[in-house]
């Protein structure tokens, strides 16, 4: 019989349970979790980016550490006029973000993944254009001639 956890959040496609002090388990509702999405977590944790350690991964479930601490929307509740200093820190870790080096398999295939996940088809023919815009450039090197090839969606 598997013990009962204490629901910690609902996102939309899984729940965050608290295992005990240290750990939590995100368990996907519909999907069994992503080899990509633990690597890209592993990869930036390794790198010094503030993510959560991957402890262990089987099927739908993703136990990860436990972070301490108010989230920053319960503290938005209690304190409002805070909205600045949490949008500050949010700018702050996307930042660093970008400053870790994708993986070189993430490279090529990050924003035909996201466009083809998450933008509408708009956007994709915009990028078409402006990528072929791009390529028509004499100024253009080589090399960046065939980035933009690999951005073709």
């Amino acid at each position: 019989m598997t013990p009962r956890r204490t629901l910690l959040a609902r996102g939309e496609d899984a729940d965050v349970f608290a295992i005990d002090e240290t750990r939590v388990l995100r368990r996907y509702r519909l999907r069994a979790v992503l080899e990509r999405e633990v690597a890209i977590m592993r990869y930036v944790r390794d790198r010094g980016y503030p993510a959560p350690r991957v402890i262990d991964v089987s099927g739908l479930d993703l136990t990860l550490e436990r972070i301490g601490g108010p989230t920053m929307l319960a503290d938005l509740w209690r304190r409002p006029w805070r909205f600045r200093t949490h949008a500050l820190t949010l700018a702050r870790l996307h930042r660093e973000l970008h400053t870790v080096p994708p993986l070189s398999w993430l490279r090529d295939r990050f924003v035909r993944a996201f466009l083809g996940g998450f933008a509408p088809a708009e956007w994709r023919v915009s990028l078409d254009r402006a990528v072929a815009y791009r390529r028509a450039d004499g100024n253009v090197s080589d090399k960046e001639r065939d980035r933009l090839t690999r951005l073709r969606l």
